[in-house]
């Protein structure tokens, strides 16, 4: 989210906080036991207020966004406008949920036991990204491939037991919150991502006054694929929200 965040700058203060388990900028000590959804959100809401930092424009991608929205779906108060990329609200069924919790924490087992290289062979080869590298240029396609190779593997495999899609409580119902304390929601997906088009739309029927951008020649990191375009949707969203109150 590096460069995007880079392309907006000029348009807002951004802050990139790395969540619980990856990256380097900590938004709270380093978590000793896998970290739930919950407990993420309330570490986040902290960080904002040691920063004195009021409604702010919140935006994520994949799990970030799905903290982003659990945010704002517990305290829509904190949040100015939310912007998701390649998100969803979680999974509906607990049947569903306990099939991906009992894949993520087989995956967690192979992580720690195989090491970062073959997660990496292993995520990059799942239909999701089959085609994920639609217009990702050689330089940022190198960039993210040594920050992905500098992640902890028993830190990535805590953040699947404790914030993966089966842990996550689900937002349905929670979605109508967005409507009656109202926080403009832009849905971004990639054209070529079926399955995330399918769920924006989803959440764009719970949400009606969302709005939701697809973008061209992009897959499921449509932010690599075509940055132009993501912050092209992004600042023109920003426009017709105005500043935090």
């Amino acid at each position: 989210m590096a460069s995007l965040g880079s392309a907006l700058s000029a348009a807002r203060t951004i802050l990139l906080p790395d969540l619980p388990h990856h990256g380097r900028t900590r938004i709270g000590p380093v978590p000793t036991a896998p970290m739930s959804m919950a407990e993420t959100v309330d570490l986040l809401t902290a960080w904002l207020d040691d920063r004195d930092i009021a409604p702010c424009h919140l935006l994520g991608y994949s799990m970030g966004a799905r903290t982003a929205l659990s945010l704002a779906t517990a305290k829509p108060s904190r949040v100015r406008s939310l912007v998701l990329i390649s998100g969803t609200p979680g999974l509906g069924e607990e049947s569903e949920r306990a099939a991906r919790r009992a894949a993520d924490d087989d995956l967690a087992d192979r992580i720690v036991a195989n090491g970062i290289e073959w997660f990496l062979e292993f995520w990059n080869a799942l239909p999701l990204f089959g085609n994920m590298a639609l217009g990702i240029d050689t330089e940022t396609a190198e960039l993210l491939r040594r920050e992905l190779r500098s992640a902890d593997p028993a830190e990535l495999a805590k953040s699947l037991r404790g914030m993966g899609t089966g842990q996550m409580p689900p937002l349905h119902r929670s979605l109508s919150v967005l409507t009656e304390h109202p926080v403009p929601l832009l849905l971004i997906v990639g054209d070529h991502d079926h399955k995330y088009r399918r769920l924006a739309a989803a959440i764009n029927e719970m949400v009606p006054d969302a709005t939701t951008v697809v973008i061209k020649d992009a897959a499921h990191r449509p932010h690599l694929d075509n940055p132009v375009a993501v912050s092209e949707a992004i600042l023109s969203f920003w426009s017709g929200v105005g500043e935090p109150r």
